[in-house]
């Protein structure tokens, strides 16, 4: 299938499945984690059911077959697909229980010892500034969508909307696992920095995808966002280009992606991952091959941060 995913540099998706298992000394199950890229639209559009997909149904076959409180959790799920079966939503969510039963086997098989008894988290509240056109129009809380048919339905008032988007970012430790918390939807490219020298003393890598906001799609390179935007500028006019190029005796690529028009800025995703190393670092862990751009990006990290909620 033609897709502006299918080649560099956003062509390598990540099928790493990974699973942190609880125990009691006495070998029961008491809890079992498991963190996997891919969106939760096993059973795609058609579908007029509430439901959690995947994430819930990999909870259900947990506590099922091996007891304790089971989880779910998506990871860098930019770009990232089920790759689901052909047929009804009876069959798709078939083969999706098929497939988390077969992993958490696999990985219940493969699981080593986790080293180390530290806990710990450590948030850094950030600012980025919102350069998407199409979501600055529609930065207003609004009960319809607005003028362009989107909204980010956020607050508008300091600290999370000043002349930039306030947000969370951050880690945790869970002995020597680390678990990077990304406010949106990174590409896998950002999973593979910290976890191939980005992060390191770590004896296993984590990501939260979607964890304490859900502000759009994060790449890593400047090469990355002229390629989301070449191919989805026009993606809320149904991409229209394509149509001119075939008419002109063109190959269209048929991609008409929505990464750009859900894209807050082109910085994002390098920010993300240097507050995140930053909180790697807090967190007893070391980092490396930091972005050059770095302190600039982190320099408001920390300030203005909203006032925390005292416990009842």
């Amino acid at each position: 299938t033609k897709s502006s995913y299918n080649r560099p540099p956003t062509n390598n998706p990540d099928r790493q499945f990974r699973a942190l298992f609880a125990d009691s000394p006495d070998g029961h199950r008491i809890a079992t984690w498991v963190n996997y890229a891919p969106h939760a639209t096993v059973l795609g559009s058609a579908n007029s059911d509430a439901t959690g997909d995947w994430t819930a149904w990999a909870p259900q076959e947990i506590e099922r077959l091996y007891g304790g409180v089971g989880m779910g959790t998506v990871g860098a799920l930019g770009a990232m697909d089920w790759n689901k079966p052909e047929g009804d939503n009876d069959a798709r969510e078939a083969e999706a229980r098929q497939r988390i039963r077969d992993m958490v086997a696999a990985a219940t098989a493969a699981r080593q010892p986790v080293h180390g008894d530290e806990l710990g988290v450590e948030l850094s509240f950030v600012h980025e500034p919102l350069m998407q056109p199409f979501l600055l129009l529609n930065y207003v809380p609004r009960i319809a969508p607005g003028p362009l048919g989107l909204s980010i339905q956020r607050s508008v008032t300091p600290p999370w909307n000043t002349a930039l988007v306030g947000t969370y970012a951050g880690a945790a430790r869970i002995g020597d696992v680390f678990v990077s918390a990304f406010p949106g939807e990174p590409f896998p490219e950002l999973h593979y920095q910290l976890r191939e020298g980005g992060v390191t003393g770590a004896q296993a890598n984590f990501l939260l995808g979607a964890a304490n906001d859900f502000l759009g799609y994060m790449l890593r390179t400047n090469e990355q966002y002229q390629q989301a935007f070449t191919e989805g500028a026009l993606y809320l006019g149904g991409c229209p280009e394509e149509e001119v190029i075939s008419g002109l005796g063109g190959d269209p690529d048929g991609a008409c992606p929505d990464h750009w028009t859900l894209m807050v800025s082109p910085t994002i995703g390098r920010h993300m991952v240097c507050t995140i190393q930053d909180a790697a670092d807090r967190l007893g862990f070391g980092s490396a091959a930091r972005d050059s751009e770095c302190a600039v990006l982190t320099a408001l990290d920390g300030i203005a941060a909203p006032a925390e909620i005292a416990a009842p």
